[in-house]
């Protein structure tokens, strides 16, 4: 499997997460912009940046860590490792 695919299950398997919590998500199709899901959920926005693999720093990440968002929103990184099912989730 390549790795867009791989990242693509990652991402899919976050939205399904979320929307059992009866969350409203969307996912950005081809990840070009600084993170991968948007999620509406208790009156909080999420951005969600979702990384699989031992080195997951690159420059979209970088910008998305400085990324200055009010109160009700939520910068978060799901960072998948090789064998795991479950990210490991970072609040940014």
């Amino acid at each position: 499997m390549n790795r867009y695919k791989s990242g693509a299950r990652k991402e899919y398997a976050v939205l399904r997460a979320w929307r059992a919590c009866g969350a409203s998500c969307a996912r950005s199709a081809g990840s070009h912009g600084l993170w991968d899901i948007s999620v509406v959920h208790d009156g909080y926005v999420f951005l969600i940046q979702v990384k699989a693999g031992r080195k997951h720093e690159d420059a979209n990440l970088a910008l998305f860590r400085k990324l200055k968002v009010r109160e009700n929103v939520r910068k978060q990184l799901y960072h998948y490792t090789r064998g795991q099912t479950k990210p490991r989730i970072e609040e940014l």
